[in-house]
C-alpha cells in the first residue's frame, strides 16, 4: 500500500461538476453533492484521484460517493480517505456512520463496518437508499461505530 506523496483536501467548486460526471460513470448514484456536508478529494501525481463525503444527521451520518478512479485503484488510497474522514467525522460530533454499497462490502469491512438489514438503520439512511433507484436490490447496509475504534 502506497500512500506517499499523497494530498487530501476540499474540493474547489469549479471541480464539483467534474467530481458529480465521474460517479455518473462508475455508476454510483449521488443526487447531488451539495448535501454532503463534508467532501474530500484525495490527489496524486498532480490529479484527483478519489473521493469520498459524509452526509451528517447529528450523531450519525452516511458515509457517500466513495470512488476511486481507475487508474488509481490497488494503491490503498480509498483506505487513506475513508479513514480521514472517520477521524473529522468523530471530531465533528458523528458517532455512527453508515453506508449502502452494491460491491464494495468487503473493502468496508476490512475499514470495521458490519452489515445490517436496511430496516435496522436510521430512517435517513433508509430515506437515502430509496432515493437511489438504480441502485440495486442487492445492495448491502453497513455500519460502524467510529467511538469503539
Amino acid at each position: 500500500m502506497e500512500t506517499q506523496g499523497i494530498n487530501i483536501r476540499k474540493p474547489q467548486a469549479h471541480e464539483l461538476p467534474r467530481l458529480a460526471r465521474w460517479l455518473a460513470e462508475e455508476k454510483l448514484v449521488d443526487d447531488n453533492l451539495d448535501t454532503l456536508d463534508e467532501l474530500l478529494v484525495l490527489e496524486r501525481q498532480g490529479e484527483i484521484a478519489a473521493m469520498a463525503g459524509v452526509e451528517q444527521h447529528g450523531d450519525f451520518g452516511i458515509l457517500r460517493s466513495v470512488l476511486v478512479r481507475p487508474a488509481f485503484r490497488k494503491q490503498g488510497l480509498a483506505e487513506a480517505l475513508v479513514t480521514r474522514l472517520h477521524e473529522q467525522s468523530l471530531q465533528q460530533g458523528i458517532r455512527m456512520l453508515y453506508l449502502i454499497t452494491e460491491h464494495a462490502a468487503g473493502f468496508f469491512e476490512r475499514q470495521g463496518y458490519s452489515r445490517l438489514p436496511l430496516e435496522d438503520t436510521p430512517e435517513a439512511v433508509q430515506a437515502f437508499r430509496r432515493q437511489q433507484c438504480r441502485c440495486a436490490p442487492c445492495a448491502v447496509a453497513m455500519q460502524r461505530d467510529l467511538v469503539e475504534y
